[in-house]
């Protein structure tokens, strides 16, 4: 599956964003850049987060396969915790599935579409909501934010 993406040239795109590792350590920063990530997947409609696998950084395109190291219980539990406590209001539901392309490990992250959007995230002491734009990721304006919570409720 990861493989054929990789001889594909996958393009990320809203709902799909490739990563070359897990988020290592505790730092704010690696959580700051998780959170905005996983934040931005909810606020747009869902997707996955697949680590493990490297870009090219011109056209984020799927290039290689590299593996996610260092995932275990201890690390599924830190990053949920993150995406619980550090996004407001918290995303649930969180998937993860760690699968095997030709001996290496790549761990898929689905965040679902969600209802209580828009999930915001604190950024540099103010608080942010990213979401999904192509392969990338954007803040919404203020009138983008005063939409989402017409519609959620």
């Amino acid at each position: 599956m990861i493989q054929q993406a990789v001889s594909d040239e996958v393009r990320e795109r809203s709902d799909l964003d490739w990563k070359r590792e897990l988020p290592h350590g505790n730092s704010e920063e690696t959580r700051d850049e998780f959170t905005k990530d996983v934040a931005a997947m909810a606020n747009s409609g869902g997707g996955t987060i697949v680590f493990g696998v490297e870009e090219d950084r011109s056209t984020s395109a799927a290039r290689t396969i590299v593996g996610a190291s260092s995932w275990d219980d201890s690390r599924q539990r830190t990053l949920r915790t993150w995406a619980f406590n550090s996004i407001h209001p918290p995303v649930h539901g969180l998937e993860f599935a760690l699968i095997q392309e030709d001996g290496v490990e790549v761990i898929l992250l689905n965040a679902q579409a969600s209802a209580d959007t828009p999930h915001l995230i604190i950024m540099n002491g103010s608080f942010r909501a990213p979401r999904r734009e192509g392969a990338g990721t954007v803040y919404m304006s203020e009138r983008e934010i005063e939409s989402h919570y017409r519609t959620s409720v």
